[in-house]
């Protein structure tokens, strides 16, 4: 380590060897697309999944139908670009790698935003502008077209997005791979502690009052993060949200619906099963299990934004045919985290407190490898996993590979997921590693 450093603090990695057996700790939609892209960079790996469920999928990627789309805001903002790149990224992917619709539900229906209070068309068509590669600025009389019901009000209009199932998205990927690739899926297991092997420069797996070794360890854990025990404390800021799906049955005046509709929540159109619509954001909760209250809340969601259409005005709690319930993990700056974990042992030698950026040459005495190089994250995807976790875990998997980055908009994605940017913004904030 010197001071002629070409990436910044955000984006350090550790350079290592190339991996022979990598742990991924989840069993979401970040772990199956992240082992999906390790197997394509190095087909010859031994990949081991840790799931603490019965199956795949059923925490975050449970639901049934997941929009596909990207939060964009007006001006220029990291969300925005991140988002921005990572719905590109993962039209190119699921286009590519899914199955066909009895396998796994998806439709490329287009994604309609509604623009539902007087400040939005403006913000819209500067989103529009901006980003013209992925979506237009449409008007109320084509959105109502291009939905097949009528909608009072212009819209961004994503031609390209859609919705899938990302449950079954998910176990069909684990099938997949299982059969083509050395990959192992271990259920009902609960890792409890993640420690690294300095003599064997492995990282070894504690649960059940068992041990399992391996070269490169990643956490793709959601709100479980932080629960998650790594020697120097974890460093993961992860908070959960509560959120309830509901879908409606097949029979209501909404089921002509032909694209996904979003406003303050979504609503996808009808696989001949479900209809989903939703969301709630519950920042506290006393069980996870599906409320009355819920469904009625995203009843009356949809009848708030849209109070003078007869679609919106005649659906009613008993047009419900299912529910799921999740906890979304959500980070301070509503990004992803992703990339190697850092420890402060490592932000005090080479970090200037002043600035959060590395400090000069004549300030750093001697080197210091960061104690937890091979322990990596993937994380806090928020509303928004189906979204981002393609270029998420093929930037974390060319990390792991040791190869270059696919293109410019995922090598661009490194600083601003990194899980240190945390750290130093608290280091610099509190000129010090905090208390």
């Amino acid at each position: 380590m010197n001071s002629d450093q070409t990436t910044s603090p955000e984006s350090f990695t550790s350079k290592l060897d190339t991996p022979k057996t990598v742990a991924i700790v989840g069993g979401g939609i970040s772990s199956l697309v992240l082992a999906d892209y390790l197997f394509k960079k190095l087909p010859n790996l031994k990949i081991t999944l840790i799931c603490k469920d019965i199956d795949l999928a059923q925490q975050g990627s449970s639901n049934k139908q997941g929009a596909i789309y990207p939060l964009l805001q007006a001006g220029d903002s990291l969300i925005s670009n991140f988002y921005g790149r990572a719905f590109a990224h993962a039209i190119t992917y699921y286009k590519g790698r899914l199955p066909d619709y009895a396998t796994v539900p998806h439709q490329w229906t287009g994604v309609l935003q509604q623009a539902f209070n007087e400040s939005m068309p403006t913000k819209f068509e500067e989103i529009a502008t901006k980003w013209s590669s992925i979506v237009e600025f449409v008007d109320d009389k084509t959105s109502s077209k291009i939905a097949n019901i009528d909608t009072p009000y212009s819209s961004l209009y994503f031609a390209n997005g859609g919705w899938l199932n990302p449950l079954r998205f998910c176990q069909w990927l684990g099938v997949e791979l299982q059969s083509s690739h050395d990959f192992t899926i271990q259920y009902n297991t609960e890792v409890q502690k993640v420690q690294r092997n300095d003599n064997d420069n492995v990282w070894s797996l504690h649960f059940d009052k068992k041990q399992r070794d391996f070269d490169r360890v990643v956490l793709c854990t959601g709100v479980d993060s932080p629960n998650i025990d790594y020697s120097d404390g974890n460093t993961i800021p992860i908070a959960g949200v509560l959120g309830q799906v509901s879908s409606f049955n097949p029979n209501t005046t909404i089921n002509k619906l032909r694209t996904v509709l979003c406003h303050k929540g979504y609503i996808t159109p009808s696989d001949g099963e479900h209809q989903a619509f939703g969301a709630t954001f519950e920042k506290s909760w006393q069980n996870n299990e599906p409320t009355e209250l819920a469904r009625q809340q995203n009843i009356n969601q949809i009848k708030k934004v849209f109070p003078n259409t007869n679609w919106a005005q005649s659906i009613s709690i008993n047009d419900i045919n299912h529910d799921n319930t999740a906890i979304r993990a959500t980070t301070p700056d509503h990004l992803p985290i992703a990339g190697e974990i850092i420890d402060w042992a490592w932000v005090e030698h080479y970090i200037d407190n002043n600035n959060g950026k590395y400090k000069r040459a004549d300030k750093i005495r001697g080197s210091h490898d960061n104690p937890l190089q091979g322990l990596y994250c993937l994380t806090g995807l928020g509303a928004r996993g189906i979204t981002s976790a393609p270029i998420l875990a093929d930037m974390l998997s060319s990390v792991l590979a040791n190869e270059p980055f696919s293109n410019n908009a995922v090598a661009s994605v490194l600083p601003t997921v990194a899980p240190v940017r945390f750290m130093l913004r608290e280091y610099k904030r509190a000129k010090g590693k905090p208390n």
